[in-house]
């Protein structure tokens, strides 16, 4: 049954009585009998649309069931790549995707990028357009750490403190702050350099960071390191950039890696000598390092050195878009740093006095030494002196 009303005995057309005037309103009962299919049938549309917009779309979404293979498909279809998600079920997807995320720590700031906001990344998805966009996920960015992973007897090194006097000074700009961080310390650091080494590990595997994540202020660890690691591949092949076609090379590059299902796994990256001597007599000019070594899972590493990296903070330095880092050479029987490198890099865009952007990709290096893949390899091999291969 539902209401209708009636004023001086004619219908009302408001959905209130009047209150002054002549005319006196009082409500009547109306049997759903009474009136035509037609009206009914508007009636209760009328109803279940207003049931629809009471209930929030959260709440709707929520007690959708979210299947594990959606999630693994960024929410796009149901696992099977040909039943795309839609409406509520794309919804819940999505906010199952953040269901794990933390809130925004303010005392790590840095490991959560400058937009970071959860509930902003599935509002961004289910705008029109958007619904595969990877800009979203600049709303769910955070630090991607990269694990030391020492063999089990290894002694760890003991990293240098920062200076005690800082060669900040209040006022300065980003370039003048970055060319004094240059000055006084960066730059290549041997202490020793050893023969004939047979290869190395490389401790905490690092690889290349997102486009996204080199263009936020915080969430590169290490800037300047970046750009001697931005190889897509280099997780899984620790020895590229390292081999070359030459007479000269390291016999093994080992790292380790999360094998599919099993957890960490040691891998070895190893020079195949009897494929690099065909290729250096045949004077070939096109060749990567998969023409002459080869990948294998191992039990343990037998390398006696070690390489690892971090990120180093100084007075100012995120404020003014710097970012600074340290890669070490280690003896791992004695924890001994043998080498030690140490630069910072300055966006450009923070010199230029841009705000609100920002780009690792185009930073500048310290002007005291290289820095890119190359600047790498050198430093190394300088420090670790691979063997010289007998025919």
């Amino acid at each position: 049954m539902v209401e209708a009303r009636e004023c001086d005995g004619r219908p009302a057309t408001g959905t209130t009585a009047s209150t002054g005037g002549t005319r006196t309103c009082r409500r009547m009962p109306v049997r759903l009998a009474s009136v035509s299919n037609a009206t009914r049938r508007s009636l209760a549309c009328a109803l279940a649309a207003a049931i629809v917009l009471a209930v929030p779309q959260t709440s709707t979404a929520q007690s959708v069931l979210v299947r594990e293979a959606s999630l693994k498909r960024n929410c796009q279809d149901k696992g099977t790549a040909d039943h795309p998600l839609v409406g509520k079920e794309f919804e819940a997807c999505l906010r199952k995707q953040i269901e794990g995320l933390p809130a925004l720590d303010k005392a790590r700031r840095e490991h959560f990028g400058e937009r970071y906001d959860p509930p902003k990344y599935v509002e961004c998805r289910l705008q029109p357009g958007n619904r595969n966009s990877s800009a979203c996920n600049v709303f769910i960015l955070r630090r991607r750490e990269w694990p030391e992973y020492w063999p089990e007897n290894a002694v760890r090194p003991k990293w240098p403190e920062a200076p005690k006097e800082s060669v900040y000074r209040n006022g300065m700009k980003p370039r003048e702050y970055w060319e004094a961080l240059c000055k006084a310390e960066a730059g290549e650091f041997i202490y020793k350099t050893v023969k004939d080494v047979e290869g190395f590990l490389l401790v905490r595997p690092r690889g290349a960071e997102t486009d996204y994540a080199m263009q936020d202020k915080y969430v590169i660890e290490d800037a300047y390191g970046a750009h001697e690691f931005q190889f897509v591949s280099r997780e899984l092949s620790p020895g590229r950039g390292f081999f070359r076609l030459e007479v000269t090379n390291y016999r093994h590059i080992e790292t380790s890696v999360q094998a599919a299902g099993e957890g960490r796994t040691w891998i070895r990256h190893e020079l195949r000598i009897d494929r690099l001597q065909d290729l250096l007599s045949s004077n070939t000019r096109k060749w990567d390092e998969g023409m002459f070594t080869g990948i294998y899972r191992v039990m343990f590493p037998k390398s006696v050195y070690g390489i690892t990296w971090r990120g180093i903070r100084r007075t100012q330095d995120v404020e003014l878009g710097i970012s600074g880092g340290e890669l070490a050479i280690v003896d791992m029987r004695s924890g001994q740093i043998v080498a030690l490198r140490r630069g910072f890099a300055v966006d450009g865009y923070a010199v230029r006095g841009a705000s609100g952007r920002h780009s690792w990709l185009s930073s500048w290096g310290c002007p005291v030494m290289a820095r890119d893949s190359n600047s790498l390899r050198a430093f190394v091999i300088n420090v670790l002196q691979p063997p010289v291969m007998v025919n």
